[in-house]
């Protein structure tokens, strides 16, 4: 029994309806029901597979999984949902000023940073290997990241995360009483409440445990995505709509993808209706435990999708809440939508600009920007020469860990004796 007595009809229960995958429930993850009301055991957070062991998760944060239709041949990288379906939207200048503003800001209020940020090189293509950026990348996101979180710019994001977790908490029969850390314990428990209030309400909908996070493949545009539930549920209006929905109806429950979001969506819906038609559609459920794809259930609805506003912010006198929101996938662009997304993912990928060039020129006496260490890593011939390389760099602080420790490191083992 999950908070206010709603009963989650488990796997192999005769009273559940028709269309449930019959094998999902054999390999949750969410550990076991207590009778105080908590989960014990396993992991209560499904797994995304995303940079994950057992999961395959690619280092980029991206999706590996095998073809539905080939499930024992080659695994693929697929693209993250949430990316694919941005490709037509414009994010303009306005994000990129927001990212630079709370950088400027966070700077400012962690001035123990500066120091690292002007001893940090700036990556560059011209003069550095592929894995020089690379290291170069890692640690100004990392600069970044300190720097945003100083300045707040994801507190909100925050929020989001940790209501979208305990939303995930009391659906896997968890008790509001013993909400964990990574939902806020109980500093959003009104919000929950208001979650729990609509889920039951005389307009709520049926959640099942293992229909919740699930991640879920789409071959045909190379994307993978996990969404928050699939639900059972009637639409007074939509499912009825020449009648009242008391008169002439017959209730019939249906199955739609529901997205939880922490805040209003308005200007967001075509892009959730895009991502949510993603999932509606897509080949199958990636049992990442069994290694193996499962059917997605009947009677999914690929017309229209769900949106659970929960806002963590609370204007001064008014109560927190939870509003049910549909979104029309046509509205969203629909199926000619998805193509727009993947159109673009074709152009980004430069498929079409990869032309071989006609001729090349160069100047007889080609410049080019010199490291001196790097120079000097790779003209040292024995191992003693590589290690003064490193003292006298490390001596006039111009060694960095990041660029020079991999070059250094190659050349070594070059150097090895046989």
């Amino acid at each position: 029994m999950s908070a206010k007595g709603l009963e989650i009809i488990r796997w192999g229960d005769k009273r559940r309806p028709k269309g449930i995958p019959s094998q999902l429930g054999a390999t949750n993850e969410g550990g076991v029901l207590q009778e105080d009301g908590t989960l014990r055991g396993g992991t209560w957070r499904a797994c995304s597979c995303r940079n994950t062991s057992n999961c395959r998760g690619d280092k980029d944060g991206q999706y590996l999984a095998p073809d539905p239709m080939n499930p024992t041949g080659e695994w693929k990288k697929l693209q993250r949902a949430t990316t694919f379906v941005k490709n037509i939207d414009y994010m303009g200048d306005p994000l990129i000023n927001y990212n630079v503003d709370h950088g400027l800001k966070g700077l400012a209020l962690s001035p123990d940073l500066i120091p690292l940020v002007a001893a940090t090189l700036l990556a560059d293509r011209r003069t550095q290997t592929y894995e020089e950026k690379r290291a170069l990348q890692e640690v100004w996101t990392e600069i970044r990241n300190k720097c945003w979180a100083a300045s707040g710019k994801d507190q909100a994001a925050d929020n989001g995360t940790e209501i979208h977790a305990g939303t995930e908490w009391v659906d896997h029969g968890g008790s509001l009483d013993t909400l964990p850390p990574e939902a806020g314990g109980q500093k959003w428990r009104p919000q929950i409440e208001a979650y729990i209030a609509l889920r039951d309400g005389p307009h709520g909908f049926e959640v099942f445990e293992e229909l919740i996070e699930r991640t879920v493949v789409h071959m045909e545009y190379e994307v993978a995505g996990t969404f928050d539930r699939i639900v059972l549920v009637h639409l007074h209006g939509y499912d009825c709509p020449n009648s009242d929905g008391t008169v002439g109806c017959d209730g019939r429950k249906r199955f739609r993808v529901l997205d939880v979001k922490s805040g209003d969506t308005e200007f967001k819906r075509d892009t959730i209706g895009r991502q949510m038609l993603l999932y509606a559609t897509a080949d199958g459920i990636w049992d990442s435990v069994r290694q193996e794809y499962q059917p997605m259930p009947e009677d999914l609805d690929v017309t229209l999708g769900l949106v659970v506003e929960i806002p963590w912010f609370i204007p001064e006198g008014e109560q927190p809440r939870a509003t049910l929101v549909p979104v029309k996938f046509e509205r969203s662009g629909g199926a000619p939508g998805l193509q727009a997304c993947a159109e673009v993912k074709g152009l980004k990928r430069g498929s079409s600009t990869k032309q071989p060039p006609i001729a090349t020129a160069y100047p007889e006496a080609p410049l080019r920007a010199i490291d001196p260490v790097h120079e000097a890593i790779v003209k040292a011939t024995t191992q003693d020469e590589l290690m003064e390389v490193y003292r006298n760099a490390k001596t006039a602080g111009t060694w960095n860990v990041q660029i020079h420790k991999p070059i250094a490191t190659k050349r070594k083992a070059e150097l090895a004796p046989a």
